[in-house]
């Protein structure tokens, strides 16, 4: 079965309540409900994402939905994938790490990015080749998330789409199709199609890190491997964690709840497995602080209390655990690479 992941799901239905379709309706529609929406490690089929944004559609009467839904799409929606493409060194080399990877977020349909000498041309292409007028809400999320996000990637500039072509039939209002794409939209095509200037694809992103890229990259080849296949107990749990993480410190009694069991069944397989819930914790604590550091936009006392430490002396003793240096020495050492570079 062909499947989607719970964050990628989880910006899309957020993003159609925003457009004004009615939250407990689309909740009611998700396999396992909301607080399935809200597990990391849940995967959902993708007949059940395609039937709730078309709820969604129905819902507010809006022929423009996916495009509204896709702006709002950013590259933290796509977790660590989204994560390694910022590092990627420009726009070609986003769109081959986005290729490989794309399975983690979703496995409704593939692109690639084909350039010739005036062109770079972004193909999307279904699994099964599923009927173009089901699947034109999600088509148009895809096309409108990646004409933001590569005009982002390279810090904007005017609109670079030459021609977009949709396979399904035009909608009766083309406002919002020529706001996103401007004035070359075309409709009823043998095929899903975005293009834009050729040389946009060579420009150097001005987040590319090479040594990020490097760490994050055998991840990704761990993630896509284990794809598909049973998760541990452990890895469940701290999945949650990590999710629960960027709201404050996680109760036991939460985490059993988003696995569905009673928190003395939850208590029982730590038992049987072994772990103590402390100790997941801060596992995921430190893959978290990881992802902070990343990003770079957050100051060690902003993430101590986002990891959950009552105070700084904690945060400072368990990232010295982590890293081998405090995080002071942490940030004069970043600082001093990035000057070297």
């Amino acid at each position: 079965m062909r499947t989607v992941a719970s964050n990628y799901f989880k910006v899309i239905v957020e993003g159609c309540v925003f457009c004004g379709a009615k939250a407990d309706e689309l909740y009611a529609l998700i396999e396992g409900g909301k607080l399935a929406l809200s597990n990391p490690s849940t995967r959902f089929s993708v007949d059940n994402v395609i039937d709730v944004i078309n709820a969604a559609a129905a819902q507010t009467q809006d022929e423009s939905l996916g495009l509204k839904v896709g702006l709002r799409i950013r590259m933290d929606t796509f977790v660590d994938v989204g994560f390694t493409l910022t590092f990627a060194d420009n726009l070609a080399e986003v769109m081959t790490i986005n290729s490989k990877y794309q399975k983690l977020t979703q496995q409704i349909g593939t692109t690639d990015l084909r350039v010739d000498a005036r062109y770079a041309r972004v193909h999307w292409t279904p699994y099964d080749a599923p009927d173009a007028e089901r699947y034109r809400h999600f088509v148009e999320i895809v096309f409108a998330a990646y004409a933001t996000i590569g005009r982002w990637l390279i810090f904007g500039g005017p609109n670079p789409v030459q021609l977009m072509q949709f396979r399904h039939k035009a909608p009766q209002n083309l406002d919002a199709h020529h706001v996103v794409f401007g004035p070359k939209v075309k409709f009823g095509a043998d095929k899903d199609m975005m293009a834009f200037p050729a040389e946009l694809t060579e420009i150097a992103l001005p987040t590319r890190n090479p040594a990020l890229k490097e760490l994050m990259l055998p991840k990704l080849d761990m993630q896509l491997e284990e794809l598909g296949q049973p998760q541990t107990f452990r890895r469940q749990t701290m999945h949650i964690l990590q999710s629960r993480l960027m709201s404050g410190r996680p109760k036991i009694s939460e985490v059993a709840a988003m696995m569905d069991m009673s928190e003395r069944n939850f208590r029982r397989y730590l038992k049987k497995e072994g772990i103590r819930f402390r100790d997941i914790l801060e596992d995921a604590r430190r893959e978290t602080c990881e992802i902070f550091l990343r990003q770079g936009n957050l100051n060690h006392a902003d993430i101590g209390a986002r990891l959950g430490y009552s105070d700084q002396s904690s945060y400072t003793r368990a990232f010295r655990a982590w890293f081998g240096v405090t995080p002071s020495r942490y940030r004069r050492d970043v600082k001093y690479s990035r000057v070297s570079e």
